[in-house]
């Protein structure tokens, strides 16, 4: 990783590309849930994040682009995927 600086932590690893750094965030269990984005020390944009079922499914993916449910079947197949995309709010006068 030429001019880039890892940093592992107990359930995090940052990675610093000069006064750009990424940080992803694992629960627990070893699943991934959060990837964010700083710029010069400030939290610049929560890229994704993850929701897990007790059975260690993701249940959701959230996003710029709005959140994505997930349900599976009893084999533990994909069965159901449904994309909400975030609106955008004005004020009406």
């Amino acid at each position: 990783m030429r001019g880039k600086k890892a940093v592992v932590n107990d359930n995090s690893v940052t990675i610093d590309t000069t006064s750009e750094y990424w940080v992803y965030t694992w629960d627990l269990h070893n699943r991934l849930t959060k990837v964010e984005q700083f710029q010069s020390g400030e939290l610049y944009n929560t890229v994704v994040s993850y929701t897990y079922d007790a059975l260690n499914y993701r249940i959701t993916r959230t996003g710029k682009d709005g959140t994505t449910h997930y349900a599976y079947g009893r084999n533990g197949a994909l069965t159901y995927e449904k994309k909400l995309q975030k609106l955008n709010v004005h004020d009406i006068i």
